[in-house]
Parts: structure tokens; sequence; C-alpha cells
């Protein structure tokens, strides 16, 4: 059995997306995990996450990743 890192090379979008219905390639970039979306958008007061969690943006990110097995 051959060991995989399975953190690395994942796809990611801001927003929700359905199994069944994906965005297109375009929309999804490489991210590696652990991946903190919040982070990289600006912050600021009028943010729900208020200042107990540093006026961090929120909402619903999606990832995906394609495993093949032998």
């Amino acid at each position: 059995m051959k060991k995989r890192n399975l953190d690395l090379g994942w796809q990611f979008r801001l927003g929700e997306t359905s199994p069944w219905n994906q965005p297109p390639d375009p929309e999804w970039r490489t991210v590696d995990l652990p991946h903190d979306w919040s982070i990289e958008l600006p912050r600021g007061p009028k943010e729900p996450s208020t200042n107990s969690n540093g006026y961090f943006p929120m909402g619903i990110g999606s990832y995906r990743k394609r495993i093949v097995l032998p």
C-alpha cells in the first residue's frame, strides 16, 4: 500500500456548489490544505463576524479534489 498526501492539490472557489452542477474549471483555483479563504479578503467593521472574530468576511467556500484509486 502506498501512502498519499491528500492535503495537496485541492480546487477551491468562493461560494456554494453542488456535486451535480459544477461551475466551469476557470472558476476554481488550486490550494493546499489547510486553507482559510477568509484571511485573503479585506476585513472591515461591517463584516458579520464582528470584532470578536477579527472582522473577517464570512460565507461559504467549496473545495473539490479528484482522487484516482488503482
